[in-house]
């Protein structure tokens, strides 16, 4: 971990906290086993050993619920940092379900804009082809009536005897 702190998510001050408090760890029990070692009854090897091992195991168990500790930091951020991203995500989420609803009332506007419309141009074609209808019988019906000067005089003797 002192080699490289980055590879840890540790930075030099960090590191350097950790060493000063595992080496005051150290003289905590070196301290102990000298007063272990200066107690009336010197302590048999068994003993010993036993007492080096818990000493041992108890710089472990610093050093591990010390990492632990920060891993479970790290993981408390991460989630957070998750739980964010995922609110984002949420708003995200409503508004485009929001602006899914806007457009479908726009489109079934728009749908009965499109409908009144269609009538709207049927009936105008129906009123077209029947003015086509009407004005292609007149054209029939009065074919080589006219000439230019009598023409006129034929069509309104045709008017007065039909409107009076």
């Amino acid at each position: 971990m002192e080699a490289d702190p980055y590879k840890f998510g540790l930075d030099v001050p960090e590191v350097v906290r950790r060493r000063r408090f595992v080496d005051e760890v150290e003289g905590e029990v070196g301290d102990m086993r000298e007063e272990l070692n200066s107690a009336s009854s010197p302590p048999s090897r068994q003993n010993a050993g036993a007492i080096a091992t818990l000493a041992t195991d108890d710089r472990r168990d610093e050093e591990s619920s010390g990492w632990n500790g920060y891993e479970m930091q790290y993981q408390q951020e991460i989630m957070h940092d998750q739980d964010e991203m995922l609110e984002g995500v949420s708003r995200t989420v409503v508004n485009l379900r929001e602006q899914a609803n806007v457009m479908n009332r726009e489109l079934e506007e728009q749908t009965e804009m499109l409908g009144a419309v269609d009538g709207d141009v049927d009936r105008v074609e129906h009123k077209l082809k029947k003015g086509a209808r009407d004005l292609n019988t007149f054209i029939r019906k009065n074919e080589g009536l006219f000439s230019f000067s009598g023409g006129i005089k034929v069509l309104r003797a045709d008017m007065e005897y039909r409107y009076g």
